[in-house]
């Protein structure tokens, strides 16, 4: 019976030592892509409001509200 040796030998190390610095490397670029396309992202300008809930919500800014009261004057649907 002939006997080997359980040791990885030195091109084995070099081959694991590289496999984990790419690895490494990948998993950094795939993080920072992620976070450039969440910061790169377009800010939404338009805001829009759901009129039959401007009079009771606490949350609705005075602007809106007052927009509000006026396109349900004029329409008279809201």
């Amino acid at each position: 019976m002939k006997w080997t040796s359980v040791m990885p030998t030195c091109s084995q190390n070099k081959h694991n030592l590289m496999s984990n610095i790419l690895l490494g490397i990948f998993a950094i670029a795939w993080f920072a892509g992620g976070l450039y396309w969440l910061v790169s992202q377009p800010k939404r300008e338009v805001v829009v409001y759901n009129c039959e809930l401007s009079e009771i919500s606490p949350d609705f800014p005075i602007e809106a509200k007052e927009r509000c009261r006026v396109l349900r004057a004029q329409n008279g649907r809201f």
